[in-house]
């Protein structure tokens, strides 16, 4: 008979399963990115996953204010590349 796993394992196994999802979902949205929002202002940008928010670092005030200029067009982009797991989107200088 195989013995029950401790509820340490579980939790263990559970958060390892989500880092691993999350990873995933930032490199799809890393691979998709040039494509939303043109290679010039990619490169100036850099993503990164806080909870359900995109957190998009931006180089400049410039390159911050393109992407507001496109922000509701993006989110509902974002949002359906990643299956609703996006909420928000975050611009940071």
């Amino acid at each position: 008979m195989k013995r029950p796993r401790a509820l340490g394992e579980f939790i263990d196994a559970a958060l390892a399963t989500e880092r691993l999802r999350r990873a995933v979902l930032l490199e799809r949205l890393r691979l998709a990115w040039p494509g939303l929002v043109g290679g010039a202002v990619a490169q100036r940008t850099r993503l990164s996953l806080s909870g359900r928010d995109l957190v998009v670092a931006c180089a400049d005030a410039a390159c911050r204010e393109l992407l507001e200029d496109g922000r509701t067009d993006l989110q509902r982009r974002l949002r359906r590349l990643s299956a609703g797991e996006l909420t928000s989107l975050r611009l940071v200088e």
